[in-house]
């Protein structure tokens, strides 16, 4: 199935959105792109995938339910991890659409190491300064089950090769060498962690997590990737999402730059911080966004 094509009434939006992963492949307002076009059919590094039920990583692919052990497939070998939720390589079923708006549907029917029923639906729709994503999960299954999303887009501020990254964090996340968490948070303050008042990529930690987020008066936390000359990419998320997920990819010219938004942190369904637990019937609603500011 070919990208969708989206295009605002004035043509000064344009977005693809590949049905694999629900991803969004190109986004330029005014010609000005805002993240990292891709070629192929599977989008490379998870490239604007959609991460769903879990967003990063499940230590060793295993985690308790009730006191049974599911044992989900392991998809990161280098890390001995469950990575990207189960829908990260799924083609999602096209729905309604306009043409600057579509939905997209997937679900989940009990796949090893998950054994809930799914459904998901992402709706994807241009604004006059980018594109608004709405993502409804409901829980199909008897019981209740965990859910979490992430999504990992590459931002880009235009044509900046180096551009400063602002992220509203005062706490990250303590990793191993798995990029898994210790359960241990520090303050950002006096690290190189703190890049809540911007920082050239090259000065940035390639991998991290990052919690404890600044938020406007409604609860959106919003990240940006600026440069002069260049303008402002600005991701936002709802409050739903507590976690700002940073990778960046420094074997690719000029170096691809991820903020993932997620609603709950690395290894979350061992942790169960962040989780949802849906009821039968329940459903779950998380808004997120980018704009050229």
């Amino acid at each position: 199935m070919p990208d969708i094509e989206l295009v605002s009434a004035d043509g000064s939006v344009r977005a693809s959105i590949n049905p694999v992963a629900a991803s969004i492949r190109t986004l330029a307002v005014r010609g000005r792109a805002l993240v990292e076009p891709y070629d192929g059919d599977q989008p490379p590094g998870a490239a604007g995938a959609v991460l769903v039920p879990w967003p990063n990583r499940v230590r060793d692919g295993r985690w308790l339910l009730d006191g049974a052990v599911q044992q989900l497939a392991i998809t990161d070998p280098a890390t001995r991890s469950a990575n990207h939720g189960l829908l990260a390589t799924t083609r999602y079923r096209v729905g309604e659409r306009t043409a600057d708006s579509v939905v997209l549907h997937a679900r989940l029917d009990s796949p090893p190491g998950y054994p809930f029923a799914l459904a998901t639906r992402v709706h994807y729709r241009l604004r006059p300064a980018g594109i608004d994503a709405r993502h409804v999960l409901v829980n199909e299954s008897d019981r209740r089950a965990p859910v979490a999303l992430g999504v990992h887009p590459y931002l880009r501020a235009g044509d900046a090769t180096d551009p400063r990254i602002r992220l509203p964090a005062r706490e990250h996340l303590v990793l191993d060498e798995r990029h898994l968490p210790t359960g241990e948070r520090r303050p950002v303050a006096g690290t190189p962690f703190d890049l809540r008042a911007g920082v050239p990529e090259r000065d940035a930690p390639w991998h991290a997590s990052f919690t404890a987020l600044d938020r406007d008066p409604d609860g959106t936390v919003r990240a940006e990737l600026s440069a002069p000359g260049h303008g402002c990419t600005a991701l936002w998320a709802d409050a739903s999402f507590t976690v700002l997920q940073l990778y960046i990819d420094r074997d690719r010219r000029p170096p691809a730059i991820a903020i993932e938004p997620m609603t709950a942190p690395p290894d979350a369904l061992n942790s169960g911080e962040g989780l949802r637990w849906l009821e039968p019937g329940e459903r779950a609603d998380f808004r997120w966004g980018i704009d050229s500011d």
